[in-house]
C-alpha cells in the first residue's frame, strides 16, 4: 500500500568522515528540535507529541529513521578538481557520516546530530537520505552491526522498513477509541536543505546549526484531518508503508549561530 506522508528527521550523536586533522579544522554541532505548540501541535512533559485534527487526534510516543548519507556540501569546490583520482575520496566536496539509527525528539528537549571538527570553509548545503539497509554492499558489516542494534529495541524491524512510527490514534468525542500502533515504512527519501545565505565555518568558534521541524505539517492533510496511522499497524497488517516525500514542507527553519 503506498500513502504520501510528509516527513521530517532528527538523530542521535555521530561523526562526520573528513580528512582534515583536529588542529587546522572548526568545529560545528548540528541540532534538531521540535517547533514550538500551535493549534494543532502540543508537546507533553511526557514527550508525547499531540496533532489534533477533524477527525480525531494522533498520539506519537516514537519517531525513528535510517539515515543512510548525512553531508554537509562546501560552496566552492572548484580546487577539488585538481585533486587526482588516488586524491579524491570525495571529502573534498563535502562531510559524510556514516548510516546510523535516529529518534526525533518529541518534547521540548533538542538533540545534537552531529559534533565534529570539520574542514574551515563555507558551507551551502546540509543532506540527508533515508533508505533501508537492505542494500547497503559497500559497508555489509557496518550495516549488520547498525541493523542488530536497532532489533535490541525494535526485534521486529524489518530489513526492508528505515522509518517506524510507534503511538495511539484517538476517535473523537466522548469515550472516543484508542487504537495504539506500531508503523514501519520502507522510504527512500532524498533531502536537500540549503543555507541562505550559506555559512562559513572557521576555527575561531564552535559553530552551531538548530534545524526546527513541525510534524503536524506532515501527519495533517489539507482538509484538517490527521493521517490516522493505526491503519497500518504492523501487527495487525504485517506490510510496511511506502512514501512518496517532499521533506522540505516539514521543516520550519534552519538558525545557524556562531
Amino acid at each position: 500500500m503506498r500513502k504520501n506522508i510528509l516527513v521530517a528527521l532528527v538523530a542521535a550523536s555521530t561523526l562526520f568522515v573528513g580528512c582534515d586533522s583536529a588542529s587546522d579544522s572548526g568545529a560545528i554541532q548540528v541540532q534538531f528540535r521540535v517547533a514550538d505548540g500551535s493549534q494543532s501541535l502540543a508537546k507533553t512533559a511526557a514527550g508525547t507529541l499531540e496533532i489534533a485534527g477533524s477527525n480525531g487526534t494522533l498520539r506519537l510516543t516514537g519517531v525513528h529513521l535510517i539515515v543512510a548519507e548525512f553531508e554537509l556540501d562546501r560552496l566552492n569546490d572548484d580546487d577539488c578538481d585538481l585533486l587526482t583520482d588516488a586524491q579524491d575520496d570525495d571529502n573534498c566536496e563535502e562531510f559524510e557520516a556514516p548510516p546510523f539509527f535516529l529518534d526525533l525528539p518529541l518534547d521540548e528537549t533538542t538533540v545534537t546530530v552531529a559534533s565534529a571538527n570539520i574542514t574551515p570553509d563555507t558551507y551551502k548545503e546540509l543532506d540527508f537520505e533515508i533508505e533501508n539497509l537492505e542494500d547497503d554492499e559497500d559497508s555489509a558489516v557496518q550495516t549488520a552491526a547498525l541493523l542488530a542494534q536497532i532489533r535490541t529495541d525494535f526485534p521486529a524491524w524489518p530489513a526492508k522498513a528505515s522509518m517506524a512510527f510507534v503511538g495511539e490514534f484517538e476517535t473523537p468525542g466522548p469515550g472516543g477509541e484508542v487504537r495504539p500502533f506500531t508503523v514501519y515504512a520502507d522510504a527512500e527519501i532524498e533531502i536537500e536543505m540549503a543555507f541562505d545565505p550559506p555559512i562559513t565555518i572557521d576555527t575561531a568558534n564552535e559553530d552551531q546549526i538548530t534545524v526546527v521541524v513541525d510534524p503536524s505539517e506532515w501527519l495533517k492533510d489539507a482538509d484538517g484531518s490527521v493521517v490516522d496511522l493505526s491503519t497500518f499497524d504492523y501487527g495487525s497488517t504485517g506490510e510496511l508503508i511506502e512514501f512518496e516525500v517532499e521533506i522540505e514542507d516539514g521543516f520550519k527553519e534552519i538558525e545557524f549561530e556562531d
